[in-house]
């Protein structure tokens, strides 16, 4: 576009930065930034909100920030964008930190922001601050039915160790997606309660629902705790019987399950299989064995480990 003499305009350079979002290509997004800077344009509202996003998407925080400080005129996207980042990048406080000032700038915060900062508080156990947005939204009436900001909520609780009320959140939704109930599957998986986990299961089918990746992960977690081998055969004959999902993280999941469960042949046939190992798996094989007392398996993984060129860590050693 340029080697013709044409002059990329806000909508040209924005569509470029989303494409350097979703790619996580950092390089190219600076290469643009060079040139929306030449104009002086990066303090156009527009172009600074894509700017900040695609530096959020690619973890350049500090970026970010600069960019969200020159911007003569923000909006709620500018703050968003910049809360979004925090959170997906694992800086809870700062997330949180940055929804306050928000708040005191006197923007209002939209499902993208509350969801994102529920996620926040979440990850650091920041239960206070979660009620105190949870306050926030029902004081909104839109926001009250918003399945986005409940299953937030009901993250948030679960992760903080409130189990009665995220499930006053799930039990008082009007209406459930796959995400609800894998979050409670979730919740009960954490805390090793098998029969629950099983009952939530059939009634999310009973209701419509069919599982997903994150289910199955979650209903083998809870197998694994537990060392409920036969309900994790019958998780493993249904897993094949719907075959679409992400199959390598399942099968993960269905390694660790049996070898959790003592049941080391079945883990060692499915680890076999995987096209791609890691050295988390390969070490839950080896411990499940080195339990077991079978020395001689343990020597043969490790040097296997070591022909694949992965480097054990000190937890493998």
């Amino acid at each position: 576009m340029q080697l013709e003499s044409f002059c990329p305009t806000t909508v040209t350079f924005a569509c470029v930065l989303k494409a350097c979002s979703n790619l996580k290509a950092q390089a190219k997004g600076q290469e643009i930034h060079a040139r929306i800077a030449k104009d002086h344009s990066q303090e156009h509202v527009v172009l600074g909100n894509a700017l900040i996003d695609m530096y959020s998407k690619c973890g350049a925080l500090i970026k970010a920030q600069k960019v969200f400080d020159v911007l003569s005129f923000r909006d709620r996207i500018s703050w968003t964008a910049l809360i979004v980042g925090y959170v997906q990048h694992g800086y809870g406080e700062e997330a949180i930190s940055w929804f306050e000032h928000m708040q005191s700038q006197g923007f209002f915060a939209d499902t993208v922001t509350l969801s994102c900062t529920l996620k926040a508080c979440g990850s650091i156990g920041a239960l206070n601050k979660g009620e105190e947005i949870h306050a926030l939204i029902k004081r909104e009436q839109f926001l009250i039915a918003d399945i986005t900001v409940n299953n937030a909520l009901i993250y948030m609780y679960a992760k903080c160790g409130a189990v009665e009320k995220a499930y006053e959140v799930f039990d008082g939704l009007p209406t459930k997606n796959v995400v609800s109930w894998n979050i409670i599957i979730s919740l009960n998986a954490q805390y090793g309660c098998s029969e629950e986990v099983m009952l939530h299961f059939k009634q999310m089918q009973h209701e419509g629902f069919s599982p997903d990746s994150i289910t199955f992960i979650s209903m083998l977690k809870a197998c694994s705790v537990v060392g409920a081998a036969y309900l994790g055969q019958n998780l493993h004959d249904k897993i094949i019987s719907v075959g679409s999902f992400d199959k390598a993280a399942v099968a993960n999941a269905l390694v660790t399950m049996y070898s959790s469960c003592g049941m080391l042949i079945e883990a060692h046939e499915l680890f076999n299989k995987l096209q791609e190992k890691d050295l988390a798996l390969l070490s839950t094989l080896m411990l499940g064995y080195s339990l077991l007392g079978d020395d001689q398996s343990v020597f043969r993984l490790f040097d296997n480990l070591i022909e694949v060129n992965m480097e054990p860590n000190s937890v493998d050693m």
